[in-house]
Formats: structure tokens, sequence, C-alpha cells
């Protein structure tokens, strides 16, 4: 839960604007991009993901974000095509990676990482009194299904802490088990706009 909330939140923060007048807000890297390659398709197309890659790299930099820390989320579909595309770990380009292993360390100064906690469909919304917010919507709701990637800085995203997690058990005779209850009390938030940066399969 804790990782596709933060996945979640930094989808939306890539869609914001910055809270700050006159600071740059998150960005997006569109298949309609007038620099993205021809019929452009970063879904499936490992070579067309590497190139919006430079282009969110290009994004960060333009918002004075660190070079240091920068991290790319795909999906293991997009990893793999990332992988299969030879140019990508080519090691007389610089490349990092293994096409026997499939493996892509890093592309455009981004640390590539697979997770499957990047949503497939639109995360609801949730309605009154079963959402997590105190009016009972979900605040992390969001439509990720057309993304291939988020890029970010590790200084994009913050996370606070009310309640560590914490365990309780209890006897139950008349099912002759063990009750565990765990819980915590966290939630998430951006912190910086600019150093989110979605790459996404469609036009707007």
């Amino acid at each position: 839960m804790w990782d596709a909330q933060l996945i979640q939140m930094a989808v939306i923060g890539a869609r914001s604007a910055n809270p700050v007048t006159g600071m740059p807000g998150g960005s997006q890297i569109l298949t309609s991009n007038a620099q993205a390659p021809a019929s452009a398709d970063f879904m499936n197309n490992g070579g067309h993901l590497a190139s919006a890659l430079f282009l969110a790299a290009q994004a960060m930099d333009n918002a004075f974000v660190p070079q240091d820390d920068r991290y790319a989320f795909v999906r293991p579909a997009q990893y793999y095509a990332l992988a299969s595309t030879v140019n990508n770990i080519n090691t007389l380009w610089g490349g990092m990676g293994a096409f026997s292993d499939g493996t892509v360390l890093k592309i455009a100064g981004f640390t590539i990482v697979k997770n499957v906690h990047l949503a497939t469909a639109a995360v609801a919304t949730g309605t009154t009194g079963a959402g997590f917010g105190p009016d009972g919507r979900n605040p992390y709701a969001v439509d990720p299904s057309a993304t291939a990637a988020i890029c970010m800085h590790k200084s994009a995203l913050a996370t606070v802490q009310l309640l560590g997690l914490a365990m309780e058990s209890e006897y139950d005779i008349r099912r002759q088990g063990t009750l565990l209850v765990a819980k915590y009390a966290v939630g998430h938030g951006v912190l910086r706009n600019e150093a989110l940066v979605e790459i996404k399969n469609a036009t707007s």
C-alpha cells in the first residue's frame, strides 16, 4: 500500500502546478511532444521510451533539479522493453545492463527501477465514509493507465508518520486461532513538483 500510494502521488504531482507562485510545476512527456520520435509508443518501444527519458532529464535540468539521485519507475513490461533494446545497454555507448540477464541499470542519468505498483487502471476516488481522507475521498486517486514511466528526484515526495507499525494479537477460543492486527498511520505528499516528470503514452 505504501509503495503504491507514493507512486500514485508522484503521478499526481507530475500533473500539477507548483503551489508556490513563480516556481516550475510538474512535467509530462507525451507522445505528441514535438521532440518525441515519430509515431511514438512509449509503452512498447524501448527506443522511444529511452528517448523520452532524455527529454525528462532535460526537463529536470531546466528546473534546476540535482543530477544525482534521479530514478525512473516503470512497470515490468516497459522495463523489459528497455532491456531488450540493445542500444540502451550498449557498453560502447556507456550503456549499463545485460541483454542475457534482462537488466538495464541507467538511462539519461536515471536509475531504472522495475515497479509493479504503477497501476494499470484508474485508482478510484472512493465514497464518503470509505476513503482515506477526513471527507471520505481517496487523496491518491489518479488514472495512470497511460503512464509509461514516472521520473523523480529523491526530494520530490515526503512521508509523514504519525504512528509506526504496531501489532496486537488475541487468542480466539471460538476459532481456535490467534487474531493478529497490524496498523500504522502515515501520509504522503509532494515537496517539489518540478522534480517529477511523467512519461505518458497519450497526447494530453
